[in-house]
């Protein structure tokens, strides 16, 4: 009997043991946050216009992961937010951000279905970095951590909506040791009839073969309307075709080679004339890197866009310059509309663009107008120079790049721009201290006519230093100076890359954030941080200068 008691107890054990072990069905996961923000405007001669604002949120996000077998997962993420001065709850909102159908078939093949997070190559599907920032300081990388949250910036990812497929074919003891397998297609717009817009979908895919040599792919997006979705009057298609490769350093001496070459073609199909309007053009990019000299990481490509080559998905940007905060929208007694600045991006309520779409957005050339859409930016070429030292010092990191470009042809002449770029970065630890430095400087310049000469050039410093004053508790704190002097000449570009309007800009501005903080962290999951702004602008037209103080609670369960 004792034997048979502790046979009973040792299995129920194991059970128990075992179920533990098992996949939950059902778990729940989220993030909780309250943003409250004080501003207060200084303007010189302002009597009709407030000059102090109140304004924040409370959110929860609850995740909701069920599994209802083992190869199948439901995902789902439910939103409660509150904007604060509501009254009576009259300012909740409720909706639902993400809902996704993902698993696998028969141990092979990933599929997920709804809410999709996609990334290729940068010539052909690639979401591209902010433009505001060179190394941020902490203080203020916290605050964009929000910006990329909520417009789903995920690294370089797009969020789509739609379905794909995953799988690989694996050749063991094999030169081809295996090739992966990318499919999707996804809903890229609704048909509208009002605005004659038809329904429009983005599919593509990526074959990707592993060799012991190096990886190779090729990839191809399809950006594209469906006829008869509605009384169709223009369809517009796009097709971006690219081979990529990374040969590996050890067939050559050190060196890691790759490169990137493609093209792409355009059609805009006009149903009630019966006209066929088309542009195609293509790229290459070529490079290696190596760590063969003096410790350092060095990376050396040329580059080759043409003017009408065309990836809707990789040729974008994410701040939308044409957006207007509703914060102070409106100064001084001419009542002047308040140029936006770095306090308005990182803090304000201004426009990310969470999608792309078949034209180039405005861009703003003070931030970057060598590159202003990303490595596929059309109509460039030349050179680019990165240089990084892990370790210059203990806990010290330098980073050094270059880059040289030049238009292919000529924008309303024949005359072509020219592009210089400098950028550095410094991040240095050591025992409680903590520093991030960085500076980036841009020249454009184009001779010929006084109406053709173009002379612009742009800086943005970067500094931050926290200190770790007890396990628990940091102050941070933080600077960002932005400038520029000259002229430019602003481009609309039409669906077929042409510009349309060119309007002559000029600059002479400068602009400063600096911000000072505490941040007391609750365990690994939740922080609270109070940080006060000084933030000033001036140009050649007006000058104005906003002080903010800032309550952030964030908690990660």
């Amino acid at each position: 009997m004792k034997h048979l008691l502790s046979i009973g107890i040792f299995l129920f054990c194991s059970y128990f043991s075992i179920a533990q072990e098992r996949l939950k069905k059902v778990e729940f996961y989220g993030k909780a946050r309250t943003n409250l923000l004080h501003q207060n405007l200084n303007v010189e001669v302002d009597t009709t216009n407030p000059n102090k604002a109140n304004y924040g949120h409370s959110l929860i996000d609850l995740g909701i992961l069920i599994r209802p077998s083992n190869s199948t997962e439901i995902i789902t993420d439910l939103r409660i937010r509150n904007e604060h001065g509501g009254f009576f709850g009259g300012a909740v909102t409720f909706g639902v951000r993400r809902l996704t159908l993902k698993g696998i078939i028969d141990d092979k093949i990933r599929y997920n279905i709804g809410d999709i997070d996609l990334k290729i190559t940068p010539y052909t599907l690639y979401n591209n970095s902010y433009q505001t920032e060179v190394n941020e300081a902490t203080i203020f990388s916290n605050q964009r951590s929000l910006i990329s949250y909520e417009n789903y910036f995920k690294e370089n990812y797009w969020r789509q909506q739609g379905a794909q497929l995953e799988f690989a074919l694996v050749y063991p003891n094999s030169k081809l040791q295996e090739i992966d397998f990318n499919i999707f297609t996804t809903r890229h717009n609704t048909a509208v009839a009002a605005s004659s817009t038809p329904e429009r979908l983005f599919s593509g895919f990526s074959v990707v073969p592993k060799t012991l040599l190096g990886n190779f792919g090729i990839h191809t997006v399809y950006l594209y309307d469906l006829k008869n979705t509605i009384n169709d009057i223009q369809l517009f298609s796009n097709r971006a075709h690219s081979m990529s490769g990374t040969l590996n350093k050890e067939f050559f001496k050190n060196y890691n080679f790759f490169f990137e070459t493609g093209y792409s073609k355009t059609k805009i199909e006009d149903l009630i004339s019966n006209d066929l309007n088309e542009i195609e053009d293509y790229f290459w990019n070529i490079g290696f890197k190596t760590q063969k000299f003096w410790g350092l990481d060095i990376q050396l490509n040329a580059l080759n866009n043409g003017a009408y080559y065309r990836a809707p998905g990789a040729q974008n940007i994410r701040l939308n310059y044409l957006t207007q905060s509703g914060v102070f929208n409106l100064i001084s007694n001419d009542q002047v509309q308040r140029p936006m600045g770095i306090l308005d991006y990182l803090y304000n309520d201004v426009n990310y663009f969470n999608q792309f779409d078949e034209s180039l957005d405005a861009y703003n050339p003070i931030f970057n107008n060598t590159m202003p859409y990303g490595q596929a930016t059309p109509n460039r070429k030349g050179l680019s120079l990165q240089l990084t030292k892990k370790q210059l010092l203990e806990g010290l990191t330098l980073n050094l790049n270059g880059h040289m470009f030049s238009e292919i042809i000529g924008v309303g002449t024949e005359e072509i721009k020219t592009y210089k770029v400098y950028q550095s970065s410094l991040n240095y630890k050591y025992n409680r201290f903590t520093i991030k430095f960085g500076v980036k400087h841009e020249n454009t310049k184009r001779d010929g006519a006084n109406f053709e000469k173009i002379d612009l050039w742009s800086r943005q410093i970067d500094g931050g230093l926290d200190i770790k004053l007890m396990n628990d508790l940091d102050f941070i704190s933080g600077i960002k100076i932005h400038e520029a002097s000259g002229n430019e000449l602003l481009l609309d570009y039409d669906i077929l890359n042409n510009p349309f309007i060119m309007t002559p800009t000029f600059y002479n501005m400068k602009q400063v954030l600096s911000a000072v903080g505490l941040r007391l962290s609750f365990g690994s999951h939740s922080t609270l941080t109070t940080s006060y702004n000084i933030y000033s602008y001036d140009d050649s037209n007006i000058d104005y200068s906003i002080n903010q103080f800032q309550i952030l609670y964030k908690l990660n369960f």
